[in-house]
């Protein structure tokens, strides 16, 4: 629902990307899903939306793909806590049998960005107050003067990896589920394989 009580018209806000390089440990990945959740926050915030369910899909050098979600306790279009959602999600999805060729972030379960929710005693508000405010500067900044001008200090650890502008139109998923009548990325394939 939006603020007018009319249901979402997408499902999901998502990215993917083959990446630059194979991704070969858990910082790579991790720089990447930071790229992605950085993306994916930005979309968010535009359409008003926040949402609780964090989905990570994984395709490694043998194009076979994995997928897992995680529902946050809390609605959020706040990037570091996407990002956060969806490493532990991969930690607990890929075990490193292969190097990853592509990897893919999307929140689910969306509801308007402003709608009244229970506090939490666990949740420190006024720090996810500050962390909103900064995104909200980062994409006021990057619209102004381009994606790169701010970047978060773990894109200095690779910067080929950083290279990838995860906000490029080739990387994003629209409109639907992230996986509605199928994402052509591998998953079909891994779940025909699997007897699903």
């Amino acid at each position: 629902m939006n603020d007018l009580g009319v249901e979402a018209p997408i499902k999901s806000v998502g990215n993917s990307t083959t990446t630059p390089r194979d991704l070969v440990n858990n910082e790579d990945v991790r720089l990447v899903l930071y790229l992605l959740a950085e993306s994916v926050s930005e979309r968010l915030r535009r359409n008003g939306f926040e949402g609780q369910l964090v989905s990570v899909y994984v395709r490694d050098t043998a194009l076979m793909g994995v997928h897992r979600q995680k529902r946050l306790a809390t609605a959020t279009n706040i990037s570091a806590e996407i990002a956060a959602a969806a490493f532990y999600v991969f930690r607990e999805l890929y075990r490193w049998e292969k190097p990853i060729r592509s990897i893919g972030l999307s929140v689910g379960a969306l509801q308007a960005e402003h709608c009244p929710r229970q506090l939490s005693l666990f949740v420190n508000e006024r720090q996810r107050e500050r962390q909103m405010l900064a995104d909200r500067m980062v994409s006021a900044i990057r619209s102004r003067y381009g994606y790169f001008s701010v970047q978060r200090g773990i894109m200095y650890e690779d910067k080929y990896l950083s290279s990838l502008n995860a906000s490029a139109e080739d990387h994003m998923i629209h409109p639907h589920s992230y996986l509605e009548h199928g994402n052509r990325s591998g998953c079909e394939t891994a779940l025909i394989a699997k007897g699903r």
